[in-house]
This record gives C-alpha cells, sequence and structure tokens, in this order.
C-alpha cells in the first residue's frame, strides 16, 4: 500500500480508502489518521505486553470496539486504560522502550511543561494538537490518550480525602498552565497568593512537581486490597467509580483489524457512562475533535510554523 505515513505496521489493502459509515463520511485523510493511532496502539500493546502489564482499550473507544468493531466513524481518537501500578513500569521502562517518532507524554517527560492529568503516546512525525499546545512547547503529534486507573479505598470517607486531593491537584494545574486565561481581579490576586505559597514550598511551578505529588499520593492506595478503581485524574464524578470486578478478565475485542484487551464488565461500563450506548447518536452531533489540527504526514514543528 502506498502511503508516506511514519509507522511500523503493515495496512490491509484497501484500509485508507474512503467509505460511508452509519451515514458518515470517512475520508481517506481519517483513515490516515486511524493507521497512525493504531500504530501508537500496536506499540503501546507490545511494550505492556513484554513486561505484563495490565491494560485495556477504554472510553470512546471501547465504545467504538462494542458498537461498530473499530472506530466510531466520527471518532479520530483511541483511549487506553492502564492500573495505576503498570503505569508506574511504564514510566520506568519508557525511555528505554519507546524510540522515534513515539514519544510517551507526561509532565516529567516534558520536563515540567505540560500541566493534563491524563498522559498521552505520541507520534513526533505527526500533528495532532491546538495551537496552545505547540505553543506550551510541547510534543503535539497525533496521540493515545492514557488513562490511570487508580484503587480508591471502600470507606467513603477516605475517598473524598482523595477527591479533595486530586481537587488541590486540578485547581494549581489549571492556573500555573501557560493556557490564556480571563480571570476577573478577585481570581487573579488569588491565584497570585497560591502560586507564591506553592512556590514556597516546592520552588516551582512546573506540571511535573504537581505530578509527582499526585502520583506518589495515588500510589501509596495501589495493591489494596480494594473492589472499586477510578480514573481519578479525569473527575472524581462518583458515577465513575468502576467495580474490580468488571475489569478482572480480560477480553478480546477488534479494533478495525487489531486485537486488543478489552474488560470482561463491558457492558456495565459503556451503559454507566453512556446510557443506551448501542444507540447511535443524532446526525448533527456526530463530530470529532474539530479544535485540533490534525495532520497524519506533517510533522507537528513544520505544521505549526507553517
Amino acid at each position: 500500500m502506498n502511503h508516506n505515513l511514519p509507522i511500523k505496521i503493515d495496512l490491509p489493502e484497501h484500509f485508507l480508502d474512503e467509505e460511508v459509515r452509519c451515514g458518515y463520511t470517512v475520508t481517506e485523510k481519517q483513515k490516515k489518521i486511524w493507521a497512525v493511532e493504531l500504530d501508537l496502539l500496536a506499540e503501546f500493546k507490545r511494550v505492556c505486553d513484554k513486561y505484563d502489564m495490565k491494560w485495556f482499550v477504554g472510553y470512546g473507544s471501547l465504545l467504538g470496539i462494542v458498537r461498530h468493531k473499530g472506530f466510531i466513524p466520527w471518532d479520530n481518537d483511541i483511549d487506553v486504560a492502564i492500573t495505576r501500578q503498570s503505569f508506574n513500569k511504564l514510566c520506568e521502562v519508557a525511555s528505554k522502550e519507546f524510540q522515534e517518532p513515539y514519544f510517551f507524554q507526561t509532565p516529567v517527560t516534558e520536563k515540567g511543561r505540560y500541566f493534563r492529568t491524563v498522559c498521552k503516546f505520541c507520534n513526533s512525525l505527526t500533528t495532532g494538537a491546538s495551537e496552545m499546545e505547540w505553543l506550551q512547547g510541547i510534543n503535539c503529534g497525533l496521540f493515545l490518550d492514557v488513562f490511570i486507573l487508580d484503587e480508591i479505598p471502600d470507606d467513603d470517607k477516605e475517598v473524598e480525602k482523595m477527591f479533595k486531593k486530586v481537587h488541590y491537584y486540578n485547581h494549581f494545574a489549571r492556573f500555573f498552565s501557560p493556557y490564556p486565561r480571563r480571570d476577573n481581579l478577585k481570581k487573579k490576586v488569588k491565584n497570585a497568593v497560591w502560586t507564591f505559597l506553592w512556590k514556597t514550598k516546592y520552588h516551582s511551578c512546573g506540571g511535573d512537581v504537581l505530578f509527582k505529588e499526585l502520583s506518589n499520593y495515588l500510589s501509596q492506595f495501589a495493591g489494596e486490597n480494594s473492589h472499586r478503581w477510578m480514573a481519578l485524574e479525569v473527575t472524581p464524578a462518583r458515577s465513575l467509580h468502576l467495580d474490580k470486578s468488571m475489569w478482572a478478565e480480560t477480553l478480546v475485542g477488534d479494533l478495525e483489524f487489531m486485537k486488543v484487551p478489552i474488560p470482561n464488565g463491558y457492558d456495565w461500563i459503556l451503559t454507566d457512562h453512556y446510557g443506551d450506548y448501542m444507540k447511535l447518536p443524532p446526525l448533527e452531533l456526530r463530530v470529532n475533535h474539530e479544535y485540533l489540527a490534525l495532520e497524519p504526514e506533517v510533522p507537528y514543528y513544520k505544521y505549526f510554523v507553517k
């Protein structure tokens, strides 16, 4: 198959052809974006399998696997979930295992310039970001979103403490991030005070310092004999509590031409997240991440300079 994509996997014949799925036209360019992301997923899977890490395809990508046997036609990213213990191991081996153009993106690997709590696995020879992310000086390639599953105590009072800790982290991350803010005077004064207090304590406002503190705190619960997992970095909403039994076993799902791990409780998880998840949304809601610049054949450092 002729293409200029910076990928290692072999694509099936005609995979890049434009087609209509569920009334939505999947263009050749979108197919190329999918190809880059599937290549990222294959490399991510290789390393996770090598070190016996526990991970699954999740969220919108899990919905695509169950409802469409592939991508949601109007979607243009892949979500994976990994347990905290496996994530910590992945951080240890990433620099050794992932070579260019692959880049494991965390606040630590971005030397404090990255403030999101959801990490990414990127292809540096592509473009998949907003202009503001480019201005942060971080890797802006097409990516997988990597969500971390943390074990939470069975005691709801202890869980509330965890919520407060995560909220504390997100509060700092929001106003230390270089994204432009439109705060009123009261908020500006409040943020200036918080910044002073934080710098007094840590001598830095980098995303790496924030991320390490939160990770160290949440890692203390890894391996506990609790019955629930939760992606605390995303939101402390109670509806996202996940009973471990839903993730206890690994099934195999079809994501286009790839076989990938999915949790055994996928029906419960998808129902909890999306309700009647087999029902297609209205046509006007079948949209993708339109705020992102997406170029599967152009490196981000060339795209944004141009």
